[in-house]
């Protein structure tokens, strides 16, 4: 009995622990910009392939003018088109004048 009542608080527990990190990951990506889903790991790295400039190009006009990648584990915000990167560095160019630690 008492290892029926075990298994059935660590399912129990097991199950509020996926519910968790279900929604926690649904909620940061749901206030992240839109992009591609990272392969684990590498993140988008290996879609970029030779020509990034290229790769960038079609990933712009599958997500929009902004777009995020991940990089190993890292986020990046890509910027594509005139009006994007006008809004962005000129009206407002405080909100990004700091660099954040990239290795």
């Amino acid at each position: 009995m008492q290892d029926l009542l075990l298994l059935l608080f660590l399912l129990l527990l097991a199950f509020q622990a996926v519910k968790f990190l279900v929604f926690e990951w649904w909620r940061r990506r749901r206030l992240e910009p839109p992009g591609p889903f990272p392969w684990p790991l590498l993140g988008n790295a290996a879609q970029l392939g030779r020509a990034p400039h290229l790769a960038f190009g079609r990933l712009a006009a599958t997500y929009g003018s902004v777009f995020q990648l991940r990089l190993g584990r890292w986020p990046v915000v890509v910027l594509s088109g005139e009006r994007a990167i006008r809004e962005a560095l000129i009206r407002q160019g405080a909100v990004f004048a700091g660099r954040p630690p990239f290795p």
